[in-house]
This record gives C-alpha cells, structure tokens and sequence, in this order.
C-alpha cells in the first residue's frame, strides 16, 4: 500500500475545550425494586411480547429503502448505503460522497461535500468520518431505581456491550458516559461507565438549561429533542459522521470541517452548539458532538497505540505528542498500519 492509501481517517474532536468534564459519582443505595429484563432498542419491528409480566414494544425502524452508492467521489442525491470492501456498510447522507481513496470501515472511511475529493483534501471539500455504534440503545424505561439502571449497566459492560444511550421512564433519552483505563500491564483497555444518577449534571442532555440570554431561542427542551433525535438516526443507521478536523468558520461565518484552517475557539458551548448547525448541506444537517458520541469514539478507537510513549501506551489514555495544532495531524497505528488521523474535540457531527 503506498503512503497516500496509508492516510486515514478519522477525525473526532480535539482543541475546544467545550465538552464534559467527566467525574466519578458514588451510588446512592436504596431498596431495590422488582428486577426486570434488559430491553435492547432495535430498528426491527416485532409483536408486542409479554415477559415477566412486563410489555416490551420495539420502536419500528425508519423502514427507508436507500438505494447504494457505488462510486467513490460520487456525490450522493439522497441518503444512500456504502458497502466498503468487507462488506460493512455506512449510511453516507444526501451531498456527500466518500473520497476517491477511502479505505475500508475498519480503517476509518471519510466522505466529502466536493466531488472527487481525496484524503489529502485536495478539494477542499467539508470531511468527516464514520463511527460505527454495535449497540446504541437499550429501553430502561421501566426502571425508576437508580441502583437497577446501574446494575443493568454493569451486566452489559461486563458482555462488553457498549450503549451510546438509554431510554428513560419519561421517554426521552439520556447519554451514557464512559472511562478508560489500560490494564494487565498495558496490554488492554478496560472499558467501565459512570455511574447513573438523577442529579449527574454532567450527563447531556440533561444538565444543558435554558440560556436565552446566551442563545436565543434555545431551550433544555429544546436540547433534549436534538438528543432524541441523535439517537434515533443512529439506532437506525447504526452508526454516525464525525468531522476529521477541527471546527473553524469561513468568510461568512459557517462552520467547515477543512484541512490548514484556523480553529474556532474562545467561545461557549452554547454559541458553539448553534455555530455547528451553520454547516449545511441541502437536507443534511449537522450539530455538535454529545459527550456519548465521543465515548461512542474512544471506544471504537480503544485498541489504537501510541508510538510516541515509552511503553507504547493506548491512545485513548495517552495521545502525548500526537497533535499538531496546525493541521491537526496525528499519528496511529490501526489494522497494522501506521496511518495518519485527524481529531477533533468540541466539533459536528452529522
């Protein structure tokens, strides 16, 4: 493989420092209730089942009929499906087309607004990166015990099963955050989650308030309706775009996710979350990155090394000496190869 096919992929946030701060919260033990089945949300509709008298109802898939897109540096006229050469699949939305010399799912697969546009950014086109997400959902709405919903965490992460979110007794959804550790003298990552409480105000969206005096017009319900909406492409796509660089805005103030630009920063999170949805492209929207999305992230990339540390430490644990606040490039090692990322922290999605 020569060196330009070497070039990956994937970009997920690294310079604004917007998003969580994630901490570690004790359990409030209290008397359980009645200990109920896990429900994995899917996009496959069934007959209502009854288990332990309780009614389980999958939520029905979009049922969307896309057709593919074969062609690399193809624009797509309307969301279609891209089979990549393993046969996995991403959802490539209406005006985006994967770049001439993307390489497979595994690697990192990047799209373009612009036609023909490469892993060098020749064009100059917006790029971002796929993300797959095996699990994004599980229904606990029949949960109201803070101990139980913690329990039923822990069974899943211990299968190694990694929701991006839950479902809650009121309908909406709420995040699921993670950390990370290396473990057995540096030869894996344990992946364990945070703890869920009501008052966790670090769990978007439900710590975000309304802050007209900051952004007009947008609401905590508001927000939680962007979130809900989020998970649901995803249950249905099974996966996400995530930009592959860094958030910085053209001449007329629109966000871009473009190679050599001078970053976005100095700004909240809030006038941050409205600047990602100026980066449009006819029905396609974007939005900024929810802290779930980006544990999504880790978790897919947990397996990275990095080469600049002395004991060839995790990336995600360690990525001491992988920027380049320039252009944002990296180094990683992924599938046995040594490729070149892009990241970005505090930036959209898709």
């Amino acid at each position: 493989m020569n060196d330009k096919r070497k070039i990956i992929l994937i970009s997920i946030l690294v310079a604004i420092t917007l998003i969580l701060v994630i901490s570690i919260v004790s359990i409030v033990k209290s008397n359980k209730q009645e200990e109920l089945p896990i429900v994995r949300e899917n996009t496959t509709k069934r007959e209502n089942t009854v288990k332990e008298n309780i009614s389980i109802v999958d939520e029905p898939a979009e049922n969307e009929n896309l057709p593919e897109l074969k062609n690399k540096g193809e624009i797509a006229k309307t969301r279609s499906v891209y089979t990549d050469a393993n046969g996995a699949k991403a959802v490539v939305p209406e005006g985006y087309g994967v770049v001439t010399d993307a390489g497979t799912i595994a690697d990192g697969l990047v799209i373009s607004d612009v036609a023909e546009d490469d892993l060098d950014n020749t064009k100059q086109g917006n790029q971002f990166v796929w993300i797959p997400v095996e699990l994004p959902s599980v229904d606990f709405s029949k949960y109201t015990n803070e101990d139980d919903i913690n329990e039923r965490l822990s069974e899943l992460i211990q299968s190694k099963q990694y929701p991006m979110a839950m479902k809650m007794a009121d309908g909406n959804y709420k995040g699921i955050l993670y950390r990370f550790e290396s473990v057995n003298e540096n030869t894996e990552i344990r992946v364990s989650f945070i703890s869920y409480t009501n008052g966790n105000s670090e769990r978007e969206p439900a710590n975000l308030q309304d802050n007209a005096s900051l952004v007009e017009n947008w609401t905590s319900e508001q927000y939680q309706k962007d979130y809900n909406a989020l998970v649901n492409r995803v249950k249905n796509d099974k996966g996400f775009w995530i930009a592959r660089y860094e958030t910085s805005v053209d001449e007329t103030g629109k966000a871009q996710a473009k190679k050599n630009q001078n970053v976005t920063t100095g700004i909240s999170w809030y006038k941050m979350y409205n600047c990602e949805k100026t980066l449009q492209n006819g029905k396609t929207t974007s939005n900024m990155i929810w802290g779930s999305q980006w544990d999504q992230a880790m978790i897919w990339l947990r397996g990275v090394r990095n080469y600049n540390t002395k004991d060839r430490q995790y990336y995600i644990v360690n990525s001491s000496n992988m920027g380049n606040y320039l252009n944002t490039e990296i180094k990683e090692e992924r599938a046995n190869r040594i490729e070149t990322v892009k990241k970005e922290w505090g930036g959209c999605k898709i």
